[in-house]
């Protein structure tokens, strides 16, 4: 038990700030069927591993560099004015869709893949030099 925090500690100290109280993390972190972390129940205390919530920090923090990446490349490309054709390449039927992913600033799942597999295309969307200079 070496690694091993308390549920009470680990709230208090890596997740006081995004959730108001300990019960509104404790229902989050361990819903039945979607636990986040493994915990250990000893003597009415649970306890869960502090490597696997610097992981789980890591990997969140990771994903939302890889967001604001994704939203910075879409801002490119509405202003290189070329918002429908990156519609169209991410297999949207409307345009629109990808005004209210940047006015909200929020992306999917969903966009987050789609942007993936088309990274290339989409890159090319926003900086239409790098087309010209392949071209030349």
């Amino acid at each position: 038990m070496k690694n091993f925090i308390s549920t009470k500690h680990a709230y208090e100290k890596y997740f006081c700030t995004e959730y108001k109280s300990y019960y509104s993390f404790y229902v989050f972190f361990f819903r039945k069927g979607k636990e986040k972390f493994n915990k250990i129940n000893k003597n009415g205390n649970n306890y869960i591993d502090e490597k696997e919530i610097k992981r789980y920090l890591k990997r969140k923090r990771i994903n939302n560099l890889r967001k604001i990446k994704y939203l910075d490349l879409l801002e490119d490309i509405s202003i290189e004015n070329n918002l429908y054709k990156a519609s169209e390449i991410l297999g949207y039927k409307y345009q629109s869709h990808l005004y209210v992913v940047l006015r909200e600033s929020s992306i999917g799942t969903k966009t987050i893949k789609r942007i993936k597999k088309h990274y290339k295309e989409l890159l090319v969307l926003a900086n239409p030099s790098l087309l010209e200079n392949k071209v030349s």
